[in-house]
């Protein structure tokens, strides 16, 4: 997503520079469109800075610019976008920084935030939304900070509809897709609990599994391939399978999901509030069974009512429509320039 800021930042004539922690993964690409540097600590002079929040973060990158802070991960709105879990299990599942960041925005109320001039949530949710009384009580407090600060803007992740795009025609065999990783958030082990059983019930399908970096004994029935960066074959793989099946513990928004619904995919997803923003009831799964119940359904329409699968590929274009970049970015752009101008 960053890349994506950068770039289309640096197309409408904006000076874009991007500074990160020298962590960067094995096997991803360098930026080289625009100004990149890795370091440990920065004095910053702009006139705006967007920051992939951490907590803390903005003590080693300073600037007297007004600050955004995107919350791009679960740490400050855990009920929202996390699976509950006790904290020793949570503990053993993300390790101790991201343990402790967000059990330091918890104990804090979320204070860290004060010292930015606005905040963005990658998703469409309404702050004055009541269904949900278990999370919605955070998203009120972050409006609630002195002198009205932070601005909170909810501005989802974005797609380009002419890379994702129905691309190529099904494969013959129905083949159910996960795009992710082996990580316990991701929810792997939930599809391969869901294709170990399906695969025992219907005579002809194709599990593939992108993000998985080697295959064990056990799964044979899978299909497995490292994650695939170059978004062209991801959207050819895409557009080819019948389904999608995304189980993520913890996500903000779920980019997965509109890229697969773009090129005419429908997808099956964990029951997060952050996805059921957006997703229809139908796509919402809560328990194995519904994963493995749901699928079958979409087997049997794709097999013996053609329409009626054809209904669900519609239905997906149309929402992931929603999400298109040339209708998106434009809201991103607007609002580093309004937090530029009110900090001016």
């Amino acid at each position: 997503m960053i890349k994506s800021i950068a770039t289309e930042l640096s197309k409408r004539g904006h000076s874009v520079s991007v500074y990160s922690l020298p962590f960067r993964r094995k096997n991803t690409e360098v930026l080289h469109s625009f100004y990149y540097r890795e370091c440990i600590s920065k004095r910053l002079v702009c006139d705006v800075a967007y920051f992939i929040y951490v907590p803390l973060l903005h003590k080693l990158f300073r600037t007297s610019a007004p600050k955004i802070a995107g919350l791009h991960s679960f740490v400050v709105l855990p009920k929202f976008s996390h699976e509950w879990t006790r904290f020793p299990q949570f503990l053993h599942r993300h390790g101790v920084l991201a343990s402790g960041a967000t059990y330091f925005n918890s104990l804090t109320r979320n204070r860290d935030l004060n010292n930015f001039n606005a905040i963005h949530i990658p998703n469409i949710l309404a702050l004055n939304c009541t269904s949900n009384p278990s999370y919605i009580h955070q998203l009120e407090g972050l409006k609630k900070w002195s002198k009205g600060y932070p601005v909170v803007y909810t501005i989802p992740n974005w797609i380009d509809l002419q890379v994702f795009k129905p691309k190529m025609t099904k494969n013959d065999i129905f083949t159910v897709l996960f795009v992710g990783s082996e990580k316990w958030s991701k929810g792997y082990d939930i599809f391969y609990n869901t294709a170990k059983h399906l695969h025992r019930v219907i005579p002809k399908i194709k599990f593939i599994a992108v993000g998985v970096n080697e295959k064990r004994d056990s799964e044979s029935f899978i299909e497995v391939h490292p994650f695939i960066y170059q978004e062209e074959l991801l959207a050819d793989i895409y557009s080819s399978s019948h389904v999608l099946i995304h189980p993520s513990r913890a996500d903000i928004f779920g980019i997965t999901l509109i890229e697969s619904m773009a090129c005419g995919t429908p997808v099956l997803t964990s029951a997060l509030p952050s996805h059921r923003t957006f997703l229809p009831s139908w796509s919402i799964c809560f328990t194995l069974q519904d994963y493995i119940h749901k699928t079958i359904e979409i087997y049997q329409a794709w097999r013996e009512r053609p329409k009626k699968y054809e209904l669900l590929v519609s239905e997906a274009k149309n929402l992931a429509s929603r999400f298109d970049k040339d209708r998106i970015f434009p809201l991103f752009e607007k609002m580093l320039v309004e937090v530029a101008d009110r900090g001016a």
